[in-house]
């Protein structure tokens, strides 16, 4: 939608396969975009850009109606590893965005060290951030928590199975 709208987007993923699959499906849309293949940790801090959204690794409870066995995939998720990386990737961000950008953190987690918790760390060292308050008509209004948070548990919407879900908007104010 960005790319339609006229914004000029990278995408950096790390795992080869999503980058080409990435690749394919923007050559389909017949859609424009920088795709980096590298970890976004290596990226380098002067690059420095408007939008930043990290769609973190993470736990993927929020996923655990349609894949039932993942606590026991790969040995089971470690929880501890991943918030590391998510910390990681929102210190790294900071430096890379522009003062009043905005930083979109999500992930298909409920699981507080992953969602709340791990944002509100990151405010509480980074005092120069705001929350932006996702906005909803009345219908979803219920998928946004008192923070202001798209902050989803797996549940039925409109006769719809969801899964769990996680996104935080911040203004970088300085």
């Amino acid at each position: 939608q960005l790319i339609q709208g006229g914004a000029k987007v990278f995408s950096v993923e790390k795992k080869k396969g999503r980058s080409e699959k990435l690749e394919l499906n923007l050559n389909r849309l017949k859609l424009k975009s920088t795709i980096l293949n590298v970890d976004a940790l290596d990226l380098n801090e002067d690059e420095q850009f408007d939008i930043i959204v990290i769609d973190a690794p993470c736990s993927s409870i929020g996923t655990i109606r349609r894949n039932p066995d993942i606590l026991f995939k790969n040995n089971g998720i470690n929880l501890e590893k991943k918030t590391i990386l998510q910390k990681k990737l929102l210190k790294k961000a900071d430096k890379m965005l522009v003062k009043k950008g905005l930083l979109i953190y999500i992930v298909c987690s409920f699981i507080g060290i992953e969602t709340n918790l791990q944002i509100n760390n990151f405010l509480n060292k980074n005092k120069n951030y705001s929350v932006v308050k996702f906005e909803s008509g009345d219908q979803f209004l219920n998928l946004i928590d008192s923070s202001g948070f798209i902050n989803i548990k797996p549940q039925k919407l409109n006769n719809l199975l969801i899964d769990g879900f996680f996104a935080a908007k911040l203004r970088k104010n300085v």
